[in-house]
């Protein structure tokens, strides 16, 4: 039995059962509005991942050398 049949189980969807009685084609927009959704959740929670690794990879540090010189290091090993 597919879950998309009346009797059908799955994980989250179907959320009801009157659900089936939905034509195919609001169903389908409903998953497909849920899926953009999710992808557009994962997008942002990447970006501002992305956006705190970019910061800890520029950070900068001043160095006192001797002779009361500085230098300008970076704090992450570009290696790494």
């Amino acid at each position: 039995m597919k879950i998309c049949e009346l009797g059908g189980e799955g994980l989250v969807f179907p959320a009801t059962d009157a659900e089936h009685d939905w034509p195919t084609v609001a169903r389908a927009i409903a998953y497909g509005a849920g899926l953009l959704y999710s992808f557009m959740g994962v997008a942002v929670a990447a970006d501002i991942f992305m956006a705190s690794i970019e910061e800890v990879t520029s950070r900068k540090a001043s160095k006192v050398l001797a002779g009361n010189r500085r230098k300008t290091v970076r704090v992450w090993d570009a290696t790494v």
